[in-house]
């Protein structure tokens, strides 16, 4: 039996995790959101993709295992069934020609 007294009080802490820098050969970065199913994937290529639907849980895994290869959270979660995809950024590629010509050409 509560007193009339009584007042009880509850607070939520949403502690939200940065994964730590990792390597990669294909992937430069993964921000996700688990609360969403939200995540951004930024390619070494320079094309950024947002994903929608992705598996909470598997947001919530990759920010927790700071060791888990980006490439694979990438194969195995954003190219699933009922994953939605939307190019935000695509990489200019006469600047990479260009500067890969300078960079690689022999005068």
């Amino acid at each position: 039996m509560l007193d009339e007294g009584l007042t009880l009080h509850c607070s939520l802490t949403l502690t939200v995790m940065q994964p730590q820098e990792r390597t990669s050969t294909v992937v430069h970065s993964i921000d996700v959101n688990p609360l969403t199913g939200y995540a951004k994937v930024e390619l070494l290529s320079g094309d950024v993709y947002e994903y929608f639907n992705v598996s909470r849980r598997a947001c919530a895994n990759l920010l927790a295992q700071p060791n888990m290869s980006l490439g694979f959270w990438f194969n195995k979660n954003c190219k699933a069934r009922g994953i939605v995809c939307k190019q935000i950024k695509s990489p200019n590629l006469s600047k990479k020609w260009a500067k890969f010509k300078t960079t690689y050409a022999h005068n």
